[in-house]
């Protein structure tokens, strides 16, 4: 679990689960511009996940996860002042969303 300054509760079926996340991020829209700052948490880029996305010509960077309420399907992230783009997006069961992530080019 990791630790947040702002914990949110989600009520599942079974259970009561907090999730703790402590990276602030800033969403971006790109078609209106509209940015929505949430808080997730950061995750390293599976091995296989690297290597099979390289083999594209993908080179991602990091994972984010976050509450699925949370994201519009936005297709940047601004991460520590930097601006990502979003090359994949799983929902789990558990009301969660993780987001691989790449530098946009013209950052690298």
């Amino acid at each position: 679990m990791v630790k947040e300054r702002n914990p949110q509760q989600m009520d599942t079926a079974t259970e009561v689960t907090t999730m703790y996340y402590d990276e602030l991020i800033t969403l971006v829209n790109v078609l209106d511009g509209t940015e929505t700052q949430v808080w997730c948490g950061k995750k390293s880029v599976t091995r296989t996940e690297f290597y099979q996305s390289q083999a594209i010509g993908i080179t991602p960077t990091c994972v984010v996860e976050l509450w699925a309420r949370d994201y519009a399907n936005q297709q940047e992230v601004m991460l520590n002042n930097v601006r990502h783009s979003v090359v994949r997006s799983y929902e789990d069961q558990n009301g969660k969303v993780e987001l691989t992530l790449q530098v946009k080019p013209w950052q690298t």
